[in-house]
């Protein structure tokens, strides 16, 4: 699973794209444990058969984070069982900012001409939104058959992880449901970006990261007043 995280500042990635905000390395694991008040839950697995990958990863509250994340903002994963990963990473989170991290999530859907849709979160409010751009080909290539997988789901919560990017501990752990609409808009977006055909391109890394420098041109409450 690859995370991919906006930021105000853009610098050249050798071999992955032009946004600075990607983890050091792709998260690939069969569990991803999260752990809260000191209680263990399993919260994504992935059957895949790959030997190559982590047996676990896990998440707990005052550790460090087991994804190296560069830069700040938020990033979105889904694995080929379905699960959805969302890592929130900032300098020196608030304690509003934790609170608000556990409190009501708004999502929409940024739609642009021929370009896969963009979650993005408000997280306790609007005056904290998160863009999540995701490159459907990309996705496919690391989680085989995630589209599928999510959209067979009958319940999607996805575990939602807040970092601070200077220490690298994580602050805070929730969980935000995905609603039954919001997955099938998805799906319908992402899919004809997959494998692409005669009507639709595939992005490469470089491509997408140049869309999503367009994109972000806008600011975020722009971005979220013209979503959906």
């Amino acid at each position: 699973m690859a995370l991919k995280f906006r930021s105000n500042k853009i610098k050249q990635i050798p071999g992955i794209d032009n946004i600075s905000l990607f983890p050091e390395n792709k998260l690939a694991c069969k569990h991803i444990i999260i752990i809260q008040e000191g209680n263990p839950t399993t919260m994504m697995e992935d059957h895949s058969d790959s030997s190559n990958l982590e047996q676990t990863v896990t998440f707990e509250e005052g550790k460090p984070c087991p994804v190296k994340i560069k830069g700040h903002g938020g990033g979105l994963s889904i694995s080929s069982g379905g699960d959805a990963l969302l890592i929130g990473a900032f300098p020196h989170p608030s304690q509003a900012q934790i609170e608000a991290w556990t409190g009501e999530w708004r999502i929409k859907l940024f739609s642009d001409s021929e370009f896969p849709a963009i979650p993005m979160f408000a997280v306790g409010s609007e005056d904290w939104i998160l863009e999540t751009p995701c490159n459907p080909a990309s996705m496919e290539q690391e989680a085989p058959g995630f589209s599928e997988a999510l959209y067979a789901r009958e319940e999607v919560e996805m575990l939602a992880v807040l970092v601070d990017s200077e220490t690298g501990i994580v602050r805070k752990i929730t969980t935000v449901p995905l609603s039954e609409m919001l997955i099938e808009r998805l799906v319908i977006s992402w899919n004809p970006f997959r494998f692409g055909d005669q009507y639709t391109k595939t992005y490469n890394e470089e491509e997408f990261g140049q869309r999503i420098q367009e994109i972000y041109k806008k600011p975020s409450r722009e971005l979220w007043n013209a979503s959906w």
